[in-house]
């Protein structure tokens, strides 16, 4: 996950995927933030997150 959130913020120039984006507390605001920017780019759907054998 933290590969993914460097490259998209760096290449794409996504923001609050880093540390350095979100004020503390984090928490879980990264990988939020990550899995809702590949929703809203549709790089991920709902389908992709089945469990195998669904």
């Amino acid at each position: 996950m933290a590969k993914v959130r460097r490259r998209l913020s760096s290449e794409a120039a996504i923001t609050g995927l880093l540390g350095d984006d979100v004020p503390p507390p984090v928490g879980n605001a990264l990988n939020h933030n990550l899995i809702t920017d590949l929703f809203l780019t549709t790089t991920i759907t709902k389908a992709d997150l089945r469990l195998p054998g669904e």
